[in-house]
């Protein structure tokens, strides 16, 4: 399960939940000075919309279901509905469509249609292409970095560590703290040490 199938699922059981409350609205009352909790549900969803539409959570939100709902419905837009009556499925966030036309231009293949048109289908589309992404290069100061503790522990820099923003991280974990202190006198082993495949 993706993290946006999981906000979908999320999305549905809040939407029913609420659909439960506003139909017990009418013969359910409500004691002075008591506040009725939203469901977990209901708060993860209120978070989510806040975080899609760049809103603060308002006070008393994840305490008071009456806040929670409002929340929601104020700020929720109504799911669009097909020439058969069934819903459309949610449009995918700009994150998520930014973070997928990344993976398009690095495996040079486009987005389908129906991927930018779904969140669930554009997730998809993510997780069957993210792996095939090229490595990413390290950054100017990573792989100055990465130069100065090769010097340090006196081992060679590969070309992965070089190429690959992954590696030259795992190579600077490796060796952080490393240097002098550990084998004293620079030389003693006569050369440098090899690390990995030249």
């Amino acid at each position: 399960l993706t993290a946006e199938q999981a906000v979908l699922k999320i999305l549905e059981d809040t939407k029913k939940e609420i659909a439960r409350i506003s139909e017990r609205a009418g013969s359910v009352s409500i004691s002075v000075g008591k506040k009725s909790k939203p469901s977990a549900k209901m708060i993860k969803l209120a978070e989510m919309v806040a975080e899609r539409k760049g809103l603060k959570i308002p006070t008393g939100l994840k305490s008071d279901m009456s806040i929670c709902k409002k929340f929601i419905d104020d700020n929720l837009p109504p799911r669009e509905k097909n020439a058969d009556g069934t819903d459309k499925p949610f449009p995918p966030s700009e994150k998520q469509l930014a973070f997928a036309e990344r993976i398009a231009e690095g495996v040079g293949k486009p987005i389908p249609d129906e991927a930018r048109e779904s969140s669930k289908a554009l997730s998809t589309w993510i997780d069957a292409n993210q792996s095939k992404m090229p490595a990413r290069p390290p950054s100017e100061k990573q792989l100055a970095f990465a130069e100065k503790l090769a010097g340090e522990n006196e081992v060679d820099l590969p070309d992965e560590v070089r190429n690959d923003m992954k590696a030259c991280s795992a190579f600077i974990d490796k060796h952080m703290g490393g240097g002098k202190s550990k084998g004293g006198a620079r030389g003693k082993g006569g050369g440098r040490k090899s690390y990995g495949k030249k």
